[in-house]
């Protein structure tokens, strides 16, 4: 409605029943308008208030969606930040427990835990809008890059211990069990070399360099019963001595050697819980250790049916289980005594047998 005498929009008091004029004060009581032009001004003030809501709605409307893309963008940026430190943690776990640092390892699997949770908290967080998931996801997120302090400690000393555990370098035997096979074409370290026993260690090798020593040993007559995996290669020569090669994390080589099983004229023990066995039916035997409280043993030219009829005695004399046809194995325990018997090469039985403490 507007003011007779200005023109201008003219407000209403509703507890005076009044029009008042904001801009010259004329004032028009309701019962001197006419309906028509009450309804008009009503209708105008609601349009007038409609507006400013409608303008007020779109406004915080635009604020909103402005800062709910700021935040949308931070999520998305921080979501792929944390999935390459996850990448790199997995990779960094990988290089440690290849190359046998353990504690580091354990470091960055903890890591990887972390950051995946702290990843899905905050993509769930983003759909839920829950503060408590993003502080939570924050927290794993700092826990993740906290412990890579710790990481970097552990890898150094781990390194230190490493570097700690050398000895001087050492030239290859030429007497011993040792000039028996080829030397290496790298200087080794920790050697113990005598008539019946060797044990080296390669620094700095990798897969390449095991599989040429492997073949130099083949040729060297290291070549019987042999068995080749990606990292072990076990085998004897003609007179039974045993070579065993392994490479550790891909890096070290490790070397040993065993004299042949010296066998005597057959006879059962009587201590070492031997006693306590069924005594078996051979003609040469090979005596590892004995004691009273155990007896590592082997009995040589028997077979596979042999061992079964064998392990049928001692479940007849009380001993229980089963035997593992594919590893060729059998354990038992009676009372306090316990046995595992071996079948190695398919002729050699060999016995693990102690007594256990009350």
């Amino acid at each position: 409605m507007n003011c007779k005498q200005c023109g201008g929009i003219m407000t209403i008091d509703q507890d005076k029943r009044l029009f008042v004029c904001p801009y010259c004060g004329t004032v028009e009581p309701f019962d001197k308008v006419s309906k028509k032009d009450l309804d008009k001004a009503v209708n105008e003030i609601k349009q007038t208030n409609k507006q400013m809501v409608d303008k007020i709605v779109a406004d915080n409307k635009k604020t909103l969606m402005a800062a709910k893309a700021e935040n949308t963008g931070k999520d998305i940026i921080i979501i792929v930040l944390l999935t390459i430190f996850l990448i790199i943690a997995v990779i960094m776990t990988a290089y440690c427990f290849d190359t046998g640092y353990y504690f580091p390892g354990i470091i960055s699997t903890l890591q990887i835990v972390f950051v995946f949770g702290a990843i899905v908290l905050r993509s769930r967080a983003k759909v839920n809008g829950n503060t408590k998931m993003s502080l939570a996801s924050s927290v794993l997120a700092g826990l993740a890059i906290l412990f890579i302090i710790v990481w970097l400690i552990g890898l150094g000393t781990a390194e230190d211990n490493k570097a700690g555990k050398y000895d001087t370098e050492k030239a290859w035997p030429t007497l011993g069990m040792g000039s028996d096979l080829p030397e290496p074409d790298k200087p080794c370290y920790d050697l113990y070399n005598t008539d019946k026993y060797l044990s080296a260690r390669i620094d700095d090798v990798d897969k390449t360099f095991f599989e040429n020593y492997v073949k130099k040993c083949k040729e060297a007559g290291y070549d019987v019963d042999g068995v080749l995996d990606s990292f072990t290669y076990t085998a004897y020569n003609k007179n039974d001595d045993k070579l065993e090669l392994n490479l550790f994390y891909g890096t070290e080589l490790s070397i040993t050697m065993n004299k042949a099983l010296q066998f005597t004229e057959f006879y059962w023990p009587k201590s070492g819980g031997a006693q306590y066995l069924p005594e078996p039916k051979a003609d040469k035997v090979c005596i590892e250790s004995l004691n009273d409280y155990s007896a590592k043993l082997y009995i040589a030219d028997v077979d596979k049916s042999y061992m079964i009829k064998y392990i049928d005695e001692l479940k007849t004399a009380g001993f229980p289980g089963s035997y593992d046809d594919k590893n060729e194995k059998f354990r038992s325990k009676k009372d306090n005594v316990s046995v595992d018997i071996e079948l190695q090469r398919g002729r050699i039985m060999y016995f693990d047998i102690y007594i256990l403490s009350k």
